[in-house]
Protein backbone atom coordinates (compact mmCIF):
# COMPACT_ATOMS: atom_id res chain seq x y z
CA UNK A 1 0.00 0.00 0.00
CA UNK A 2 1.47 3.34 -1.07
CA UNK A 3 0.31 6.36 0.89
CA UNK A 4 0.40 9.95 -0.32
CA UNK A 5 2.71 11.86 2.00
CA UNK A 6 2.58 15.41 3.28
CA UNK A 7 2.69 17.40 6.49
CA UNK A 8 0.29 19.89 8.03
CA UNK A 9 0.90 23.02 10.05
CA UNK A 10 -1.07 24.12 13.10
CA UNK A 11 -3.79 25.54 10.92
CA UNK A 12 -4.30 22.24 9.16
CA UNK A 13 -2.77 23.38 5.87
CA UNK A 14 -0.56 21.27 3.66
CA UNK A 15 3.20 21.64 3.89
CA UNK A 16 6.16 20.11 2.15
CA UNK A 17 7.89 17.88 4.70
CA UNK A 18 7.23 14.16 4.43
CA UNK A 19 5.52 11.99 7.01
CA UNK A 20 6.75 8.53 7.81
CA UNK A 21 4.87 5.80 5.88
CA UNK A 22 5.33 3.56 8.93
CA UNK A 23 2.44 5.34 10.66
CA UNK A 24 -0.09 3.08 8.94
CA UNK A 25 1.74 -0.21 9.05
CA UNK A 26 -0.22 -3.41 9.67
CA UNK A 27 1.17 -3.38 13.19
CA UNK A 28 -0.26 0.13 13.77
CA UNK A 29 -3.71 -0.95 12.54
CA UNK A 30 -3.66 -4.17 14.53
CA UNK A 31 -2.68 -2.37 17.73
CA UNK A 32 -5.38 0.29 17.36
CA UNK A 33 -8.05 -2.29 16.57
CA UNK A 34 -7.05 -4.45 19.53
CA UNK A 35 -7.21 -1.50 21.93
CA UNK A 36 -10.51 -0.05 20.69
CA UNK A 37 -12.61 -3.14 19.87
CA UNK A 38 -15.07 -4.39 22.50
CA UNK A 39 -14.74 -8.08 21.61
CA UNK A 40 -18.48 -8.70 21.19
CA UNK A 41 -19.71 -11.58 19.05
CA UNK A 42 -16.88 -14.02 19.66
CA UNK A 43 -14.12 -14.77 17.20
CA UNK A 44 -16.29 -14.50 14.10
CA UNK A 45 -17.71 -11.13 15.11
CA UNK A 46 -14.25 -9.85 16.00
CA UNK A 47 -12.82 -11.09 12.70
CA UNK A 48 -15.57 -9.33 10.71
CA UNK A 49 -14.98 -6.08 12.53
CA UNK A 50 -11.24 -6.42 12.04
CA UNK A 51 -11.68 -6.80 8.26
CA UNK A 52 -14.02 -3.80 8.16
CA UNK A 53 -11.60 -1.80 10.30
CA UNK A 54 -8.64 -2.65 8.05
CA UNK A 55 -10.64 -1.66 4.97
CA UNK A 56 -11.65 1.70 6.46
CA UNK A 57 -8.04 2.37 7.48
CA UNK A 58 -6.83 1.53 3.98
CA UNK A 59 -9.51 3.70 2.33
CA UNK A 60 -8.79 6.64 4.68
CA UNK A 61 -5.03 6.08 4.92
CA UNK A 62 -4.03 9.66 4.16
CA UNK A 63 -6.45 11.14 6.70
CA UNK A 64 -5.27 8.72 9.39
CA UNK A 65 -1.66 9.46 8.57
CA UNK A 66 -2.27 13.18 9.11
CA UNK A 67 -4.09 12.68 12.42
CA UNK A 68 -1.58 10.14 13.74
CA UNK A 69 1.34 12.41 12.89
CA UNK A 70 0.15 14.89 15.53
CA UNK A 71 1.10 12.47 18.29
CA UNK A 72 4.69 11.90 17.25
CA UNK A 73 5.73 14.87 19.40
CA UNK A 74 7.00 13.75 22.80
CA UNK A 75 4.56 15.95 24.72
CA UNK A 76 1.57 14.27 23.01
CA UNK A 77 2.70 10.67 22.65
CA UNK A 78 1.19 9.62 26.02
CA UNK A 79 -2.29 10.58 24.76
CA UNK A 80 -2.59 7.78 22.22
CA UNK A 81 -1.26 5.28 24.74
CA UNK A 82 -4.20 6.03 27.04
CA UNK A 83 -6.73 7.09 24.37
CA UNK A 84 -6.01 5.18 21.13
CA UNK A 85 -9.37 6.24 19.65
CA UNK A 86 -8.21 9.87 19.27
CA UNK A 87 -6.01 9.11 16.25
CA UNK A 88 -8.95 7.28 14.64
CA UNK A 89 -11.24 10.35 14.51
CA UNK A 90 -11.16 10.49 10.67
CA UNK A 91 -13.03 7.17 10.51
CA UNK A 92 -16.25 8.61 12.03
CA UNK A 93 -18.25 11.82 11.78
CA UNK A 94 -16.43 14.50 13.72
CA UNK A 95 -16.90 18.15 14.78
CA UNK A 96 -19.74 18.84 12.34
CA UNK A 97 -22.00 17.07 9.88
CA UNK A 98 -20.50 16.58 6.43
CA UNK A 99 -16.82 17.05 7.29
CA UNK A 100 -14.91 14.63 5.05
CA UNK A 101 -12.28 12.22 6.44
CA UNK A 102 -9.28 14.16 5.14
CA UNK A 103 -10.40 17.39 6.80
CA UNK A 104 -11.14 15.46 10.00
CA UNK A 105 -7.52 14.39 9.98
CA UNK A 106 -6.39 17.97 9.51
CA UNK A 107 -8.70 19.07 12.35
CA UNK A 108 -7.20 16.53 14.77
CA UNK A 109 -3.69 17.54 13.77
CA UNK A 110 -4.42 21.27 14.06
CA UNK A 111 -5.94 21.01 17.55
CA UNK A 112 -3.16 18.90 19.03
CA UNK A 113 -0.44 20.93 17.34
CA UNK A 114 -1.90 24.01 19.03
CA UNK A 115 -2.19 22.15 22.33
CA UNK A 116 1.43 21.01 22.32
CA UNK A 117 2.66 24.57 21.71
CA UNK A 118 0.44 26.38 24.19
CA UNK A 119 0.02 24.15 27.23
CA UNK A 120 2.67 22.72 29.55
CA UNK A 121 3.05 18.97 29.47
CA UNK A 122 1.96 18.63 33.10
CA UNK A 123 -1.39 20.24 32.27
CA UNK A 124 -1.88 18.13 29.13
CA UNK A 125 -1.14 15.00 31.14
CA UNK A 126 -3.71 15.99 33.79
CA UNK A 127 -6.40 16.65 31.19
CA UNK A 128 -5.90 13.38 29.34
CA UNK A 129 -5.48 11.33 32.49
CA UNK A 130 -9.13 12.10 33.14
CA UNK A 131 -8.55 14.49 36.04
CA UNK A 132 -9.68 17.80 34.58
CA UNK A 133 -8.80 21.14 36.14
CA UNK A 134 -10.95 23.56 38.11
CA UNK A 135 -11.33 27.00 36.54
CA UNK A 136 -13.96 28.30 38.93
CA UNK A 137 -14.54 26.82 42.37
CA UNK A 138 -14.76 28.08 45.93
CA UNK A 139 -13.99 31.63 44.84
CA UNK A 140 -16.89 31.72 42.34
CA UNK A 141 -18.94 34.93 42.33
CA UNK A 142 -22.05 32.73 42.80
CA UNK A 143 -21.91 30.19 45.67
CA UNK A 144 -22.28 26.68 44.27
CA UNK A 145 -21.27 27.64 40.72
CA UNK A 146 -18.27 25.89 39.22
CA UNK A 147 -16.50 25.56 35.88
CA UNK A 148 -13.89 22.97 34.92
CA UNK A 149 -11.83 22.09 31.85
CA UNK A 150 -11.29 18.47 30.85
CA UNK A 151 -10.75 16.15 27.91
CA UNK A 152 -14.06 15.69 26.10
CA UNK A 153 -14.20 11.89 26.64
CA UNK A 154 -17.72 10.71 25.68
CA UNK A 155 -18.24 13.97 23.76
CA UNK A 156 -15.10 13.45 21.70
CA UNK A 157 -16.94 13.52 18.37
CA UNK A 158 -17.92 17.13 19.12
CA UNK A 159 -14.55 18.43 20.32
CA UNK A 160 -11.32 17.37 22.01
CA UNK A 161 -11.73 19.46 25.18
CA UNK A 162 -14.83 20.35 27.19
CA UNK A 163 -15.90 23.08 29.56
CA UNK A 164 -18.16 21.67 32.28
CA UNK A 165 -20.63 23.76 34.26
CA UNK A 166 -21.10 22.59 37.85
CA UNK A 167 -23.87 23.33 40.33
CA UNK A 168 -23.09 22.36 43.92
CA UNK A 169 -20.50 19.85 42.75
CA UNK A 170 -22.50 18.13 39.99
CA UNK A 171 -21.92 18.68 36.27
CA UNK A 172 -25.13 20.05 34.75
CA UNK A 173 -24.02 21.19 31.27
CA UNK A 174 -20.99 20.67 29.02
CA UNK A 175 -19.53 22.47 26.01
CA UNK A 176 -17.14 20.32 23.89
CA UNK A 177 -14.76 22.26 21.65
CA UNK A 178 -11.48 22.13 19.76
CA UNK A 179 -8.93 24.87 19.14
CA UNK A 180 -7.99 25.15 15.49
CA UNK A 181 -7.97 27.39 12.45
CA UNK A 182 -11.59 27.64 11.29
CA UNK A 183 -10.53 27.25 7.66
CA UNK A 184 -10.20 23.53 8.42
CA UNK A 185 -13.88 23.05 9.27
CA UNK A 186 -15.89 25.70 7.40
CA UNK A 187 -17.47 24.80 4.07
CA UNK A 188 -15.23 24.80 1.03
CA UNK A 189 -17.39 27.51 -0.58
CA UNK A 190 -17.79 29.58 2.60
CA UNK A 191 -15.98 32.92 2.96
CA UNK A 192 -12.33 32.15 3.67
CA UNK A 193 -11.78 34.94 6.19
CA UNK A 194 -11.78 32.88 9.39
CA UNK A 195 -8.04 32.62 9.80
CA UNK A 196 -6.14 32.13 13.04
CA UNK A 197 -6.66 29.57 15.81
CA UNK A 198 -9.92 29.87 17.71
CA UNK A 199 -12.30 27.87 19.89
CA UNK A 200 -14.70 25.89 17.68
CA UNK A 201 -17.69 24.72 19.74
CA UNK A 202 -19.27 21.45 18.65
CA UNK A 203 -22.26 21.26 21.02
CA UNK A 204 -23.93 22.26 24.27
CA UNK A 205 -25.01 19.26 26.34
CA UNK A 206 -27.23 19.41 29.39
CA UNK A 207 -26.95 16.37 31.62
CA UNK A 208 -29.87 13.97 31.87
CA UNK A 209 -32.37 15.12 34.48
CA UNK A 210 -30.52 18.41 35.07
CA UNK A 211 -33.46 20.67 34.24
CA UNK A 212 -34.29 21.66 37.87
CA UNK A 213 -30.61 22.26 38.67
CA UNK A 214 -30.17 24.40 35.56
CA UNK A 215 -33.17 26.52 36.52
CA UNK A 216 -31.85 26.96 40.07
CA UNK A 217 -28.41 27.90 38.71
CA UNK A 218 -29.91 30.48 36.38
CA UNK A 219 -31.97 31.99 39.23
CA UNK A 220 -28.86 32.29 41.40
CA UNK A 221 -26.85 33.83 38.52
CA UNK A 222 -28.97 36.94 37.95
CA UNK A 223 -31.11 35.03 35.44
CA UNK A 224 -28.15 34.40 33.15
CA UNK A 225 -28.75 31.20 31.26
CA UNK A 226 -26.35 28.28 31.84
CA UNK A 227 -25.40 28.40 28.17
CA UNK A 228 -24.41 32.06 28.64
CA UNK A 229 -22.21 31.10 31.59
CA UNK A 230 -20.37 28.52 29.47
CA UNK A 231 -19.91 31.01 26.64
CA UNK A 232 -18.46 33.47 29.18
CA UNK A 233 -15.98 30.75 30.16
CA UNK A 234 -15.10 30.22 26.48
CA UNK A 235 -14.59 33.98 26.10
CA UNK A 236 -12.28 33.95 29.14
CA UNK A 237 -10.19 31.20 27.52
CA UNK A 238 -10.20 33.10 24.22
CA UNK A 239 -8.67 36.12 25.97
CA UNK A 240 -6.19 34.04 28.00
CA UNK A 241 -4.99 32.06 24.99
CA UNK A 242 -5.01 35.11 22.67
CA UNK A 243 -7.34 33.45 20.16
CA UNK A 244 -9.64 34.80 17.47
CA UNK A 245 -13.37 34.98 18.39
CA UNK A 246 -15.08 31.59 18.88
CA UNK A 247 -17.25 29.73 16.39
CA UNK A 248 -20.27 27.61 17.37
CA UNK A 249 -21.92 24.91 15.28
CA UNK A 250 -25.32 25.50 13.68
CA UNK A 251 -28.13 23.20 14.69
CA UNK A 252 -28.44 21.78 11.16
CA UNK A 253 -24.70 21.03 11.09
CA UNK A 254 -24.44 19.28 14.45
CA UNK A 255 -22.43 16.10 14.12
CA UNK A 256 -25.46 13.96 15.07
CA UNK A 257 -28.10 15.90 13.18
CA UNK A 258 -29.58 12.75 11.61
CA UNK A 259 -30.55 11.19 14.92
CA UNK A 260 -32.05 12.44 18.16
CA UNK A 261 -29.65 14.99 19.58
CA UNK A 262 -30.55 14.72 23.24
CA UNK A 263 -32.30 11.41 24.02
CA UNK A 264 -33.45 12.49 27.43
CA UNK A 265 -30.84 15.18 27.92
CA UNK A 266 -31.72 18.83 28.42
CA UNK A 267 -32.96 20.11 25.04
CA UNK A 268 -30.95 22.86 23.34
CA UNK A 269 -31.83 25.01 20.34
CA UNK A 270 -28.36 25.92 19.14
CA UNK A 271 -29.23 28.63 16.66
CA UNK A 272 -31.50 30.51 19.07
CA UNK A 273 -28.87 30.20 21.80
CA UNK A 274 -26.03 31.55 19.67
CA UNK A 275 -28.16 34.41 18.37
CA UNK A 276 -29.21 35.44 21.88
CA UNK A 277 -25.54 35.46 22.91
CA UNK A 278 -24.63 37.98 20.21
CA UNK A 279 -23.60 35.56 17.47
CA UNK A 280 -24.20 35.86 13.75
CA UNK A 281 -24.18 33.13 11.08
CA UNK A 282 -21.04 32.87 8.97
CA UNK A 283 -21.15 30.41 6.10
CA UNK A 284 -23.33 27.29 6.16
CA UNK A 285 -22.13 25.56 9.32
CA UNK A 286 -21.20 28.00 12.08
CA UNK A 287 -22.16 31.03 14.10
CA UNK A 288 -19.46 33.57 14.96
CA UNK A 289 -19.61 34.51 18.65
CA UNK A 290 -18.20 37.70 20.19
CA UNK A 291 -14.83 37.36 21.91
CA UNK A 292 -16.12 39.29 24.95
CA UNK A 293 -19.55 39.81 26.54
CA UNK A 294 -21.68 42.74 25.43
CA UNK A 295 -21.81 44.98 28.51
CA UNK A 296 -24.50 47.41 27.45
CA UNK A 297 -24.50 50.83 29.16
CA UNK A 298 -27.15 51.31 31.81
CA UNK A 299 -28.80 54.17 29.92
CA UNK A 300 -29.79 51.68 27.17
CA UNK A 301 -31.81 49.64 29.68
CA UNK A 302 -35.23 50.40 31.13
CA UNK A 303 -34.90 52.16 34.47
CA UNK A 304 -36.79 49.42 36.33
CA UNK A 305 -34.29 46.81 35.06
CA UNK A 306 -31.08 48.73 35.60
CA UNK A 307 -30.33 47.29 39.01
CA UNK A 308 -30.41 43.70 37.75
CA UNK A 309 -28.55 44.74 34.58
CA UNK A 310 -25.78 46.21 36.74
CA UNK A 311 -25.52 43.02 38.78
CA UNK A 312 -25.45 40.88 35.62
CA UNK A 313 -22.62 42.90 34.14
CA UNK A 314 -20.69 42.71 37.40
CA UNK A 315 -21.17 38.91 37.43
CA UNK A 316 -19.96 38.60 33.83
CA UNK A 317 -16.83 40.62 34.56
CA UNK A 318 -16.10 38.75 37.80
CA UNK A 319 -16.56 35.33 36.21
CA UNK A 320 -14.23 36.09 33.30
CA UNK A 321 -11.62 37.63 35.61
CA UNK A 322 -11.67 34.60 37.93
CA UNK A 323 -11.29 32.09 35.09
CA UNK A 324 -8.51 34.09 33.43
CA UNK A 325 -6.62 34.30 36.71
CA UNK A 326 -6.93 30.55 37.35
CA UNK A 327 -5.96 29.65 33.79
CA UNK A 328 -2.91 31.94 33.99
CA UNK A 329 -1.85 30.08 37.13
CA UNK A 330 -2.23 26.72 35.37
CA UNK A 331 -0.18 27.89 32.39
CA UNK A 332 2.60 29.38 34.49
CA UNK A 333 5.87 27.42 34.38
CA UNK A 334 6.61 25.44 37.55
Amino acid sequence: MRIRQLSVDAGGQEGTALLSPQLLSMRWMHEHFRRTDNGDGGRLGTWRRAVAFWWRCWWNAHALQVSAAAFRAGVLSPITRSRPDVALRPLRSYLRHGLDPERRGYAVHAHFAWLSRNMPQALIDRLYAGEGVTLLGDDAPVPGLGVSLAAADRLGREGELALHLHWHGAIVMSMPFSVLDASVVIGRRDPQHLLGPRIVIGALRGRRGAGPALRALSHASQRLRPSALLVLAAQALTATWNLAPPLAVMGASHVSRNRALTRGEYAMNYDTTWMELGGYPTGRHYWALPDAPDLRPEDEVESRRRSQHRRRNALRVALIAAIRAQMATLLAPH
